[in-house]
């Protein structure tokens, strides 16, 4: 045994193992901070937590791994994640090519290329690739049908927008966000008025909202931060 993960008796379930240049990435829960991301070396002392990214008990929802360009690349909740085994620099992908993507799986590397299926409105569900070379800060996504030359990260004078896919949903809606990511508020009201969800994000262009738990008929999403807001008109089915 290399480390008994979880040493307070339970079980720590390692899952999704995976390589990144000789040194081992993996799901565990410790019985404190639920299943989180973890790394190893082999060795008792170097097997530990990356980084909390959920903090609450029950913790994150990490799965298809993949080694590529030299990072670890896996989806939270359906986005797109990359890590190089350090807390600061374990962060969602911002990419301007995401715009528009989601339903976003099969992650697999070849080489300092990221492969992956996503789907749009404009393609339905197509193979795309990025630049996943360990030097730059996040991979240039484009979809095979149409390679636009975009900048890897996101300009934070851009015009601040947000749309919701898909709507009319029958489980859960992701909030897709351009422009300007900082200090983002989120809210979900009922046609009464009553506030039924509320967060927080910084740096997301990608949000799952909880409207798998919303019972059928209309709300209104409204999404706001420093420089701009939206108001939307979301339908559960």
């Amino acid at each position: 045994m290399v480390k008994d993960i979880n040493f307070g008796g339970g079980y720590s379930n390692p899952n999704n193992l995976t390589d990144v240049k000789g040194k081992l990435y993996f799901t565990a829960d410790d019985g404190v901070h639920g299943s989180e991301l973890w790394t190893s070396n082999g060795t008792a002392r170097n097997t530990k937590l990356v980084k909390d990214i959920t903090a609450d008990f029950y913790g994150s929802n990490l799965y298809n791994f993949c080694s590529a360009g030299g990072k670890l690349y896996f989806l939270n909740n359906g986005t797109l994640w990359s890590s190089d085994g350090s807390d600061n620099n374990t962060n969602e992908v911002v990419d301007e090519g995401l715009t528009g993507l989601f339903n976003i799986s099969q992650l697999t590397g070849a080489g300092k290329k990221l492969f992956f299926g996503a789907n749009s409105y404009k393609y339905g569900t197509e193979l795309n690739e990025g630049n996943a070379n360990a030097a730059t800060d996040a991979p240039a996504i484009a979809t095979t049908e149409e390679k636009p030359t975009i900048s890897a990260i996101q300009e934070k004078n851009e015009k601040f927008d947000a749309i919701l896919y898909p709507n009319p949903t029958q489980s859960i809606t992701t909030l897709q966000i351009k422009g300007d990511t900082r200090d983002v508020a989120v809210s979900i009201i009922d046609i009464s008025g009553k506030l039924i969800w509320k967060n927080n994000y910084n740096n997301h262009t990608q949000i799952n909202l909880p409207t798998e738990k919303l019972t059928s008929g209309v709300y209104i999403v409204t999404i706001k931060n420093g420089t701009g807001s939206k108001i939307m008109k979301l339908v559960k089915e």
